[in-house]
């Protein structure tokens, strides 16, 4: 998988700024932190858009992120406005590929960081709309809210954020294009979800929980990855008195 990791802002736009933070050293700092960890992982390449504070155009963005033939256009910043929590945003029209990887990374994301809620948005935004990838664009907390201004002053909330898209993006690696995932029960109550993934584990299945929302409730699915490799894996799941079913 090839991810493109968009740092917003550098150079002479410093993005939001309020006291002695900027947006765009925040952006840098969590891009390269990302990077660090994504790297970790072999079946994944990265690209980034800026990797000191300099000034890049928004063109230049895009044509770097399509050179790269990315599978997935992240683009990260840091809020303003007085508000408080997370949101995201993909373009007005999208196919149902970008909504669903959409939905993932918010849902990821949001859970992760416990904050506000702010929703999947839509935007009009330069690289959201020229990309010819799926592409999100986040915003992780205000830099001008006080609180939200204290959190983003310590590392440890930046590396929250960090671990955050990780996540969701190791997330949209497994379950989006990682081709036969199995469902083995979807639950109200994530201690049964964490349960049922226990169980599995212990059976030697690489096992994952996603979140989902159906009919607007909260859903915990967990998933089985079926490698391809590993023989029979829906069959093992059968004998040992799952319910299960592929998603693809």
């Amino acid at each position: 998988m090839r991810i493109f990791l968009d740092p917003g802002h550098g150079g002479r736009d410093p993005g939001a700024c309020h006291k002695q933070l900027k947006e765009k050293d925040l952006t840098l700092a969590i891009a390269l932190r990302i990077r660090d960890q994504l790297t970790q992982h072999k079946d994944i390449m990265i690209k980034l858009s800026r990797h000191v504070d300099e000034t890049c155009s928004l063109s230049d963005r895009v044509l770097l992120a399509e050179r790269f033939k990315a599978d997935f256009y992240l683009s990260i910043h840091i809020n303003a406005g007085g508000g408080t929590g997370f949101e995201s945003y993909r373009y007005l029209n999208t196919s149902k590929k970008t909504g669903d990887y959409h939905q993932f990374i918010h849902q990821t994301i949001c859970q992760s960081l416990d904050v506000t809620d702010r929703g999947m948005k839509k935007g009009d935004f330069y690289v959201l709309r020229k990309t010819s990838m799926p592409a999100v664009l986040t915003e992780s907390l205000f830099i001008d809210h006080p609180l939200d201004y204290v959190a983003l002053f310590k590392s440890s909330m930046v590396e929250k954020i960090v671990a955050a898209h990780v996540k969701a993006i190791i997330s949209v690696k497994n379950t989006l294009l990682k081709p036969n995932s199995i469902v083995c029960g979807s639950f109200k109550n994530i201690i049964l979800a964490n349960k049922r993934q226990a169980e599995l584990s212990q059976h030697g299945f690489d096992v994952d929980i996603i979140k989902a929302n159906v009919n607007g409730a909260p859903f915990y699915r967990v998933i089985v990855y079926d490698d391809g490799v590993t023989p029979n894996v829906e069959a093992r799941l059968n004998a040992l008195g799952y319910n299960s079913f592929k998603t693809s």
